[in-house]
């Protein structure tokens, strides 16, 4: 079950990467594209250390994109239902795979957002805390991701691999990489 603050931050989170994304004629967003997948994972103990919530939502992160690529590959493969089947529109539709495209930036990156740094009367969701968190994936990258180009606005250095920075230098660094 959603706490008000989990529902209140999937939704400002959304809003607010959809103004700070969507720019009409200037980006390539397709019909039912998103550009974030909110997770609630369970409540780990209060006292479990960053590092290793970093390894358990990378882990985590991993298993739901390696499951992504297996439906994706058992759709091509699916008999089609009589149901479904009509003679004026071949099903082509239904094993066509190509918008359903798993993104090789979304497999590289996690970025985690702590709901105890979410308060409701924030007014700028940009200045949010998030961890940016390199997973490893480099598969498909136009280039191995770096933390350099936003060294100087790192507020915590967890680990070679993950940053503490504010949401919206999360965001530019991603569109960065894109």
């Amino acid at each position: 079950m959603w706490t008000n603050g989990e529902r209140l931050l999937g939704w400002a989170l959304h809003h607010w990467l959809y103004l700070k994304w969507y720019k009409p004629y200037r980006n390539d967003i397709e019909h039912d594209q998103f550009i974030a997948k909110i997770f609630y994972p369970c409540q780990p103990p209060a006292d479990t250390p960053l590092v290793s919530l970093l390894a358990l939502a990378n882990g985590l992160h991993g298993r739901i994109c390696e499951q992504v690529i297996s439906y994706q590959k058992e759709v091509e493969n699916l008999p089609v239902d009589p149901r479904y089947q009509y003679d004026d529109e071949p099903l082509l539709y239904f094993r066509d795979q190509t918008f359903c495209i798993l993104q090789p930036l979304f497999q590289a990156v996690t970025i985690i957002l702590m709901e105890k740094d979410f308060d409701i009367t924030i007014t700028d969701m940009g200045k949010l805390p998030v961890i940016i968190s390199l997973t490893g994936q480099e598969e498909g990258l136009s280039a191995k991701l770096s933390f350099e180009s936003i060294k100087n606005h790192i507020t915590n250095f967890v680990s070679e691999t993950a940053v503490q920075v504010p949401l919206a230098i999360a965001i530019d660094f991603l569109l960065a990489q894109s």
